[in-house]
C-alpha cells in the first residue's frame, strides 16, 4: 500500500519538494513557548499546493517566554540560508496538541 499524499481537486499524486523543512508551532496554554520541527514539504505538481508531511516527533528547538539564545540562533541561520519557516496554527482558535 502507498503512503503518497493526493491532491483531492486534482487526484494527482503529490510529489516531495524538499526533505527537512522547518516548522515553527507556537503553544498558547500555559506559558508562552514556540517548538521547531522538522518536516517534508510535498506539492501537486498540477496545482501547486503545498502540503507538509512526516513533522518529527521531537523539536529540534524550542523557546519559552523567557527567551532562549539557541532557538533565536537557529532562526537567524534559517534566514540568513534563505530558508523558509511554515508556521503550524491551529484551525480551530485553539492551542495545537503537542506532537
Amino acid at each position: 500500500m502507498s503512503h503518497v499524499g493526493v491532491c483531492v481537486p486534482c487526484g494527482r499524486a503529490l510529489v516531495c519538494a524538499k526533505n527537512e523543512v522547518s516548522v515553527e508551532v507556537t503553544y498558547w496554554s500555559g506559558p508562552l513557548y514556540n517548538e521547531l520541527f522538522s518536516g517534508d514539504l510535498w506539492r501537486c505538481p498540477d496545482c501547486g499546493r503545498e502540503l507538509i508531511l512526516g513533522i518529527a516527533r521531537q523539536p529540534f528547538a524550542s523557546k519559552n517566554v523567557v527567551g532562549s539564545i539557541e532557538y533565536d540562533r537557529i532562526k537567524r541561520e534559517l534566514k540568513a540560508a534563505g530558508e523558509r519557516v511554515y508556521l503550524m496554527r491551529p484551525s480551530n482558535g485553539r492551542t495545537p496538541v503537542r506532537l
